[in-house]
């Protein structure tokens, strides 16, 4: 594979995304993916876990797609460097491909802090993870899931369907970017049964008794694919810098989903890196197309509680916070200068939509509003 037109690397759904945009507008759209699988459903990998669910079921192609979409594409193909002043792409097979229009879907890796345990410790971020968490938790009593964020408690959810004890072990609360404290209390609360405990507040390395003999997985976070970016005329911060058509600091390069940093935020949200990777494809095709951020309102279901969360969710001076919750609901709504900014649902997440769209038309609401008189409001909608 000596050239293409655009070359995106990395087929997770920001790459996936960005190919299928490229291709409507032009030739030579190549896709290369570091694994031996076409494109697939990350969010899924979870319930690998618990099912161990066939790779042919979690694609997002069938056989053919690509060929009937005019995308090249190419497994096993894993990035060494980028010469950008030669428009090359070198693989670490040693072999390198010239471009016309990069476009970068490198995604990320799962980040392990420093843990007082010598034994082997699992993280997902591909299919073959998935199994090998699976087999590792059948062949152990119990399993320990450090990180209590939604991969943690998914993979902890996964697990607890084969029949085994797990521990969560969690340094703040549960779903800490999602919700309050509160929620997050209210959410362990819910979620904890004679086989799944959540401990919060805590380091794994304060347990060492509960990590020998275990299969440990690590969920604490993600970091940008940049590395192999160093040393290049590429801006990196947290990841790589881009601006609202998803260019780099070089003109003919884009980036886009988990390695790309916009107005200092990556978001790691599947929903964004589909935006992203449509506006990168559509713009290295020659178009002229605007990313916009969105209000991410992410809907999540963990051990069948549905979650929905939006805005800006935490307590802050001259921010008025409305809570309610009994033992199937849970509401946070957060108002700041008479308009709702962000909300919190567990369980019934029905509102949601509508909650989102009163946030989104920033409605003027009344400064002594009770929490009855605001949903209410949502309702009316």
């Amino acid at each position: 594979m000596k050239e293409a037109k655009i070359l995106i690397v990395g087929a997770g759904p920001a790459g996936f995304a960005a190919a299928k945009a490229a291709a409507k507008r032009s030739d030579g759209v190549v896709l290369c993916g570091s694994e031996a699988y076409a494109p697939y459903w990350r969010t899924r990998l979870p319930a690998v876990i618990g099912e161990e669910t066939a790779i042919e079921n979690i694609s997002m192609v069938k056989d053919g797609w690509f060929e009937k979409n005019n995308i090249r594409f190419v497994s096993k193909m894993t990035m060494a460097s980028v010469d950008t002043e030669n428009n090359r792409v070198f693989w670490t097979d040693g072999t390198y491909t010239r471009y016309r229009k990069l476009i970068l879907a490198l995604g990320a890796y799962s980040f392990v802090p420093p843990i007082n345990y010598q034994g082997e410790v699992l993280c997902l971020r591909d299919y073959d993870d998935a199994l090998a968490i699976r087999k590792k938790a059948l062949e152990k009593k119990r399993s320990v899931v450090i990180g209590g964020g939604l991969l943690g408690l998914e993979i902890a959810s996964e697990i607890r369907k084969l029949g085994k004890p797990v521990t969560v072990i969690e340094r703040d609360y549960v779903l800490a970017r999602q919700l309050d404290p509160l929620g997050g209390e209210y959410l362990a609360q819910k979620l904890t049964d004679d086989n799944l405990k959540i401990i919060t507040g805590a380091d794994a390395s304060d347990y060492p008794e509960l990590l020998e003999d275990s299969c440990v997985v690590v969920a604490a976070g993600v970091r940008s694919n940049i590395k192999v970016l160093e040393n290049t005329p590429i801006k990196l911060q947290r990841a790589v810098v881009v601006n609202d058509r998803m260019q780099t600091s070089v003109d003919n390069i884009y980036a886009c989903g988990d390695i790309a940093e916009y107005n200092d935020r990556c978001w790691g949200l599947i929903t964004i890196a589909n935006v992203q990777g449509n506006v990168a494809g559509s713009n290295a095709a020659g178009t002229d197309l605007l990313y916009r951020e969105l209000l991410p309102a992410p809907t999540l279901k963990v051990s069948g509680i549905s979650i929905m969360s939006m805005g800006e969710i935490n307590e802050a001076k001259n921010r008025r916070l409305l809570r309610y919750s009994d033992a199937d609901l849970y509401q946070s709504f957060v108002i700041e200068n008479n308009r709702l900014i962000g909300a919190i649902l567990i369980g019934d997440i029905s509102l949601g939509f509508k909650i989102k769209k009163l946030i989104e038309k920033k409605v003027d609401i009344p400064s002594e509003i009770t929490r009855n008189e605001l949903v209410e409001l949502i309702l009316s909608l």
